[in-house]
């Protein structure tokens, strides 16, 4: 009885031993695949951050570019108002020039 008992027992220690084998090995496989999805998910967070940097980079340059353009923009029609002023001053002037020079015509025919 004792023989059959112990061959029991250790037919039982065996069948638990082969149990918790499985499951550690389940484990194991269960904690690889979550560890190459975290490497993955550390690899594409890195892609994005790099990616990101370059976007943030971009557009620092294109507001600066923007920014160059506005002040180029403002300095050319400040001038194209300063030439319209200069070209109306000069219309005026000439406009009276020959405003006088009619009366001195319609003086002339008179005289």
């Amino acid at each position: 009885d004792t023989e059959v008992a112990l061959h029991a027992e250790i037919h039982q220690i065996q069948y638990q031993n082969n149990q918790d084998r499985s499951e550690d090995q389940t484990q194991l496989q269960q904690f690889s695949a979550v560890t190459q999805d975290a490497l993955a998910v550390r690899a594409h967070n890195d892609l994005l951050t790099h990616r990101i940097d370059e976007l943030q980079k971009s557009l620092q340059q294109a507001q600066q570019q923007a920014g160059e353009n506005l002040d180029s923009l403002e300095s050319s029609m400040t001038e194209t108002e300063t030439g319209h002023a200069d070209s109306q001053r000069a219309l005026d002037e000439l406009h009276t020039a020959m405003q006088m020079l009619q009366e001195e015509l319609q003086l002339r025919d008179t005289a």
